[in-house]
């Protein structure tokens, strides 16, 4: 496993955002569920891209209790913690390379306008554009 630390720097810039009247009132990510870490799981004979753990600012020593999500993309398992609605983790069958992990990332993206609240649609985008913006680091990090 490798663990991989994002800067607010660099994680800041891919916050959603909604407007509910433009220019005056709208609504954000909560800086809780925005992840400060990633830990990946490679596969071993291919060295792709197999699951991906997210780290939040509040976990806590112990990982929260999680949950499966209905398979919204074919071929992508996406684990939320139970009690606060933030992706914990995704996991990738068959494991991705960085083509791959960029066009799962799309799809999720492109999806996670239907899903509702707002804070778990939010989650789903955030993670899709880590997913995209990191996806060489991750790349160059398992091989």
């Amino acid at each position: 496993m490798i663990t991989l630390y994002l800067g607010s720097d660099k994680t800041s810039a891919l916050e959603p955002f909604e407007w509910e009247i433009p220019g005056i009132q709208g609504s954000g990510i909560s800086p809780f569920s925005v992840p400060y870490g990633l830990t990946i799981d490679r596969d071993r004979n291919s060295k792709s891209v197999k699951t991906i753990r997210f780290e939040y600012p509040s976990n806590g020593p112990q990982p929260p209790p999680e949950e499966k999500e209905r398979e919204l993309v074919s071929g992508l398992s996406i684990w939320m913690s139970k009690h606060v609605p933030r992706i914990t983790r995704v996991v990738f069958d068959p494991p991705v390379f960085q083509s791959g992990l960029i066009a799962m990332a799309g799809r999720m993206e492109s999806t996670a306008e239907t899903i509702t609240p707002t804070s778990k649609r939010f989650s789903h985008i955030m993670i899709a554009r880590i997913l995209k913006a990191w996806s060489d680091m991750i790349v160059t990090a398992i091989d």
